[in-house]
């Protein structure tokens, strides 16, 4: 196996006999670092192979960010690139809120349970509980009913009708303790009552959990049983976005340079009198330029003035913001309201956004969502429906064309599923009124056509009557006075 890497006793007699034959040379040399450089293979410095590991090694960081509470809070505070990485997916995902799905309660309940989650703000409650998970790595949803026990554990079925039930967002920080090494509080049998909320001791079945990041079981215990911050992975691109303004920032200033010729300038400098002479004179013809575009010199002074350019900076600032749109999965036009540039166009790329909100805060969270407005249909309705569900509405935004035409199809499809008997007059009441397809709710379908009867009956019933003439005119009508009310 040869040896790549000179051994360091060879290297130091090297260095020795040199000293003897050339010892000004040498001593004005980087012995030193050259000896640093070629001694040991594991030094950053010196030139590793590309299969070894130490490159990787040396770029990895052994402390966390989501230990770090003040630096994390400030930094979520103060950088506005960060705060958008934060909570713009969160944001897009509940955009329009979500839409409940249940058969166990009909147009009038559905309608009251959205008022009741708009007036709490029951939305920007999980969206706020959710942006705390991804910045500080976890956090959770609190359950506080009224006169119960937080130290007891937490029972769907001591919720009545009309009890009062509060929801509040709380970070990682607020229900743990600042110990580093505290490991999954659920693996741990003997504690039940694990957080801790301003004095307050909650059980662990009062409080819905929000993981951010998931961590491997090596460092797992250092986030206190929960996961990761985003921030773990964006440091470097972060520090190397911003570095790049603070260039540009500096350079600013450099961007146009004064040059004086003065007369005797360095004989001026050899005194005290002339340095604050030539001080003085300088600031003169500054304050001359600035506020009355005119300068006054002396014949045999010169002035110019050179307009500097910085080439690169441009190209280095866009490779930043792609290095950051890369790590983070969010496209340039949601971070920084740039259209991306190359082959892909930005419907592509934003379906590629559209798909990592989808898994990673959609997904993730859809089961909290569901617990949560379950408790509300319990101190509502006294029970909370088996078949609950939630649709997400969309990502896509739609034009007000798009949307009143996704409109009457919709409703298309439910007076072709009315009038063909598939859905009763409840049924279709209330799947018109719980989507707004009509400027206004209604109470039950037209009793032109009753659907009480089976279509038998109404043949039966129906004498010399062509009643499907008559149900064709009535549809036709139908629709011309819904396209009538929707233009004015």
């Amino acid at each position: 196996m040869v040896n790549i890497y000179p051994d360091k006793e060879n290297n130091a007699n090297i260095l020795t006999n040199a000293m003897e034959k050339e010892p000004e040379l040498l001593l004005n040399a980087l012995g030193d670092l050259v000896d640093l450089q070629m001694g040991s293979p594991y030094n950053n410095m010196g030139n590793a192979p590309i299969s070894q590991t130490d490159g990787i090694a040396y770029n990895n960081r052994y402390d966390f960010i989501s230990n770090d509470r003040l630096t994390l809070n400030y930094f979520y505070a103060t950088n506005g690139i960060f705060k958008r990485v934060i909570d713009v997916p969160v944001l897009d995902a509940f955009r329009s809120g979500v839409r409940v799905k249940t058969k166990e309660l009909d147009g009038k309940q559905l309608k009251q349970l959205h008022s009741y989650m708009e007036r709490n703000t029951i939305i920007d409650t999980l969206v706020k509980g959710i942006i705390w998970g991804r910045l500080f790595g976890g956090g959770g949803i609190v359950i506080t009913v009224n006169n119960q026990d937080p130290k007891k554990p937490f029972k769907y079925d001591s919720i009545k009708k009309g009890d009062p039930i509060w929801f509040y967002a709380a970070d990682m920080w607020e229900l743990c303790d600042s110990n580093l090494n505290y490991s999954n509080p659920y693996l741990k049998q003997d504690v039940d009552v694990p957080y801790n909320l301003y004095g307050h001791d909650y059980h662990k079945s009062r409080v819905f959990r929000i993981i951010g990041d998931y961590a491997p079981s090596l460092i797992r215990p250092r986030f206190r049983g929960f996961g990761a911050s985003k921030a773990e992975g964006l440091i470097r691109s972060v520090n190397q976005y911003n570095k790049i303004c603070d260039v540009i920032f500096q350079l600013l200033d450099e961007a146009k340079l004064d040059i004086y010729g003065i007369k005797h300038f360095n004989a001026s400098l050899a005194t005290q009198t002339g340095t604050q002479a030539i001080q003085r004179r300088i600031q003169l013809a500054n304050m001359l330029k600035n506020y009355h575009n005119g300068i006054a010199m002396d014949t045999e002074d010169t002035y110019s003035q050179k307009q500097l350019t910085f080439s690169g900076l441009a190209e280095m600032m866009q490779q930043a913001m792609v290095y950051l749109c890369a790590e983070t999965g969010i496209h340039e036009l949601k971070l920084f309201g740039i259209s991306s540039s190359g082959f892909n166009s930005d419907e592509t790329s934003l379906e590629n956004y559209n798909a990592m909100v989808e898994s990673e805060v959609r997904s993730k969270n859809k089961y909290t969502v569901i617990e949560v407005i379950g408790l509300i249909c319990r101190s509502l309705f006294g029970f909370d429906p088996e078949d609950l569900d939630i649709e997400w509405q969309p990502m896509r935004l739609m034009t007000s064309e798009m949307e009143e035409k996704v409109k009457t199809e919709e409703f298309t499809r439910i007076m072709e599923s009315w009038d063909r008997g598939l859905i009763d007059d409840k049924e279709a009441v209330k799947q018109i009124n719980y989507k707004n397809l009509l400027p206004y709710h209604i109470e039950s379908m037209p009793k032109i056509i009753s659907k009480k009867q089976n279509p038998e009956d109404r043949i039966k019933n129906s004498l010399d009557i062509d009643w499907s003439l008559m149900k064709r005119k009535f549809m036709l009508l139908w629709r011309k006075i819904v396209n009538k009310i929707r233009k004015f």
